[in-house]
């Protein structure tokens, strides 16, 4: 009998069934008959891994038999196959779930049950609590003992921003309004761990009060949250500070005012102005003429303009409106009354009185009443002189003194001597042999716009200084020297003049002194 050769199966599913006619039998008395004896397992470990031992017998007609046998080795050294979930991505440690073997599918070449078991987390390149690999290892083993592993790859990445709340929106307020106070500021992040914020302020205020930054200005608040893997987010909130309101005048004065010709061009006082933002606003003032009022040279309107600005450019105005006006008639001054005595007709003379008007400076006398001097006075009367003054404006004065010749002795006199009752007077102070004095003159042009001349004289020659003065009293200009007697001359021009208007020009010698004004135009 010669049974089949051995054969090694993996499986004992593979093992091959009985089969007779595998066998060969030869008999020397004929044909022998097979059958099979048995399988007898030995050296098992397992289901699919054994020896088993088949054996076969053949028997001839006369019951003689010989047995042979087949070896079958089943040994399962093939492991199952496994196959993990796919890759998988997170943003947050939180949400990376746990391990689920029932997501990993095994099989196994031989039957029997193939068990699938978590093996464990590997993490690998961490750089925060939200950001790393995660390497995620199951293993499949068969009913031998037989095993392989796969891995999950699973990626957590917290690249999400945190969320800030709470920041205000942008806001203009004026200089005059207090900057708001900071608010509480909140953060939120897709992830857990604490999330810091961070705040820095910037301004464009300037510390130089003479700029327009030191009132209009911006402030820009940043806040910046960073979560624990350095993901960051910022909101900006921008103050915007502002100066449009422009100064305004606390302290005036009156709008409208009438003044004489000969009282000061303006009520010297400045209004004060006040900024809520500037305590240092600057004033300036523009002065205008319209003369000749009423068709009267000394009657004029003088508006004062006074713009207060601020130094972003803010700017309010008040006006002032000045009207000077000449109602005042000419100072005129007579002789005193003439006492002659004198038995026979006598010609008695007289200085021509002077007449000076604030406004129009020297006027021009006029006799109205009475003979002229040098006239014939017979003794024993008594006759009245009169004279007038007319400045530029008609209005007029008058002043008058008696001659008055008694009978007794015969009297000489003339232009430089007067008599009161009998008795010689000196002449006037200032006055010379010749009749002339110290005299300052009106200005010629007045008003002027481009130069003026200054005439005075002197009876002897002299040191003498001519200041030019503003209405407040301060020298803006200054002549002096030695002048030689009778009439002197100097001239001003425009340019040595700070600004157009009023303006008083003085004489001063060793022994007179005299004020006049005079007006600067544009």
């Amino acid at each position: 009998i010669t049974c089949p050769a051995p054969v090694t199966v993996t499986c004992a599913a593979l093992v091959p069934p009985v089969n007779t006619g595998s066998v060969t039998a030869t008999d020397n008395c004929g044909v022998a008959s097979i059958t099979f004896v048995s399988d007898v397992i030995s050296s098992q470990t397992c289901a699919n891994k054994y020896t088993l031992t088949r054996t076969y017998r053949a028997t001839d007609v006369n019951g003689n038999f010989a047995t042979c046998a087949q070896i079958i080795t089943v040994n399962d050294a093939t492991a199952p196959s496994i196959t993990c979930p796919i890759g998988a991505s997170y943003t947050c440690a939180s949400q990376v779930p746990a391990a689920n073997t029932a997501l990993v599918s095994a099989s196994d070449n031989c039957t029997g049950a193939v068990t699938v078991s978590f093996v464990g987390d590997v993490i690998s390149n961490q750089v925060c609590a939200n950001k790393y690999t995660l390497t995620r290892t199951y293993r499949a083993t068969d009913v031998c003992g037989n095993s392989s592993t796969c891995s999950q790859v699973i990626t957590v990445n917290d690249n999400v921003s945190p969320v800030l709340s709470g920041v205000p929106n942008n806001v203009t307020i004026e200089c005059t309004q207090p900057i708001p106070t900071l608010p509480n500021i909140s953060a939120t992040d897709n992830c857990s761990g604490t999330v810091n914020i961070t705040f820095k302020e910037s301004s464009t205020k300037s510390d130089y009060l003479t700029l327009c930054n030191a009132y209009s200005y911006t402030i820009t608040r940043t806040w910046t949250a960073i979560d624990v893997c350095g993901n960051t987010s910022s909101r900006a909130q921008t103050i915007k500070v502002q100066d449009t309101k422009p100064p305004v005048f606390t302290s005036k004065p009156p709008q409208f005012i009438t003044v004489e010709c000969d009282e000061d061009g303006s009520n010297n006082v400045d209004p004060i102005a006040e900024d809520a933002c500037d305590s240092d606003p600057s004033v300036i003032l523009d002065i205008k003429y319209k003369f000749g009022l009423n068709g009267c040279v000394g009657n004029y309107l003088a508006t004062y303009t006074w713009t207060a600005g601020d130094k972003c450019g803010n700017t309010s105005q008040f006006t002032q409106y000045i009207t000077v006006v000449d109602t005042e008639a000419p100072e005129i001054k007579c002789p005193q009354n003439i006492e002659v005595s004198s038995e026979i007709p006598i010609a008695v003379s007289w200085q021509q009185p002077k007449a000076n008007d604030y406004c129009d400076g020297q006027v021009i006398t006029v006799q109205i009443q009475g003979p002229p001097p040098g006239s014939i006075f017979q003794p024993g009367t008594q006759t009245k002189i009169v004279y007038s003054a007319t400045d530029k404006c008609g209005n007029v004065s008058t002043c008058s003194f008696i001659v008055k010749i008694r009978s007794g002795g015969t009297l000489e006199i003339d232009d430089q001597t007067k008599f009161v009752n009998n008795e010689t007077v000196a002449p006037q102070q200032g006055k010379t042999a010749s009749g002339r004095q110290n005299a300052l003159y009106q200005n010629e042009p007045n008003p002027f716009e481009n130069a003026t001349n200054i005439r005075f004289y002197l009876e002897k020659p002299s040191y003498g200084t001519i200041n030019i003065l503003d209405l407040t009293g301060k020298i803006v200009k200054t002549f002096e020297g030695e002048y030689p007697a009778g009439e002197n001359r100097v001239q001003l021009d425009n340019s040595q003049l700070p600004a157009n208007g009023m303006y008083y020009y003085q004489l001063r010698t060793r022994d007179f002194n005299d004020t006049k004004k005079m007006m600067y135009i544009k």
